[in-house]
């Protein structure tokens, strides 16, 4: 068994929180997994990506064009990191923008998001598009936004753990305070994520 999970998006989005989390889920489970992450940028901002990695793996880092599931956190993110994906990867888009300082002061422009669901389809047909702050915002905090997007990759059913697993673990490691908040937006992402993917009549 292999399984790669790569996660991309913008400092302070959550992604190494959301990182640690499926790492711990498969430590509390008997499964082999690796983590690694990449910071851009030190400060709120800059790029961070992490490799999540399942089973029969020695190294940390996912291969270019062997990333079973590449979740989004932003939509330029997914573009950027489209190396790593082939034609049966899973992707999971937050369509919610962050926009650069450049595009800020004028001095770039944000792509459409038509032209970025255009080129990310080029690639793969396994592919949600969702507004995972929005859906966060629903569950209680736009913080969470992370959690909806870990919630929608259990919903492609390619882990080796279900979501129950999962709720166990992030019940263990979260303070109880802010464990609903985020199990409901764990949730929300999964049904949203499980709705697009079945078969349409």
């Amino acid at each position: 068994m292999k399984i790669n999970i790569y996660l991309a998006g913008i400092g302070g989005q959550g992604i190494l929180t959301a990182a640690q989390v499926l790492g711990r889920v498969a430590v509390d489970n008997g499964v082999n997994v690796l983590v690694n992450e990449t910071h851009g940028m030190a400060q709120r901002g800059g790029v961070v990506t992490c490799n999540v990695r399942y089973g029969d793996v020695f190294s940390p880092l996912i291969p270019e064009g062997e990333a079973d599931v590449l979740t989004a956190f932003e939509p330029v993110e997914a573009l950027r990191s489209i190396k790593i994906a082939n034609e049966n990867t899973y992707f999971i888009v937050n369509t919610a923008r962050i926009y650069p300082f450049t595009v800020s002061l004028g001095q770039e422009k944000y792509p459409p998001m038509e032209y970025l669901m255009e080129k990310i389809k080029k690639i793969s047909r396994r592919v949600v598009f969702l507004d995972a702050s929005e859906l966060a915002r629903e569950a209680g905090n736009e913080i969470c936004t992370n959690m909806v997007l870990v919630g929608g990759i259990f919903a492609l059913g390619v882990l080796p753990f279900d979501k129950d697993q999962f709720i166990t673990t992030l019940e263990r490691v979260l303070p109880p305070k802010i464990f609903k908040v985020n199990l409901e937006a764990f949730l929300n992402g999964n049904k949203f994520v499980r709705d697009e993917m079945a078969p349409k009549e």
